[in-house]
């Protein structure tokens, strides 16, 4: 499911590129979203300050799942948590919008 900004960047670009967004350029409007929340959440553009803002925070990409970064040990130290999917292409050429959902982490 899409939050309020994912439902604003996808309009975006269908408009601009006249097909629906790859999760690659959904996930970089996330990173640069967040990064900017955790700036403002931060007061500051100091990294450390960055690092712990995001450590704390709860944040909005384009999934109406919430964003954390959360201090786990190993691979998935620091690694935000949206949804991931694995799509199934079945055709040459086929859009996202119509691949099937094979496998879905995060939700």
């Amino acid at each position: 499911e899409l939050s309020e900004l994912g439902k604003w960047v996808v309009k975006k670009y269908q408009e601009k590129y006249n097909e629906p967004p790859v999760y690659g350029a959904l996930n970089g409007f996330a990173n640069a979203v967040i990064f900017g929340q955790a700036i403002e959440k931060a007061q500051s553009t100091d990294p450390k300050a960055i690092i712990k803002a995001l450590e704390e925070g709860t944040f909005t990409g384009w999934s109406a799942v919430p964003v954390t970064f959360p201090k786990e040990e190993g691979a998935l130290w620091h690694n935000w948590s949206p949804p991931l999917m694995v799509l199934t292409y079945t055709a040459k050429d086929q859009p996202a919008a119509e691949a099937a959902v094979s496998y879905t982490l995060g939700e």
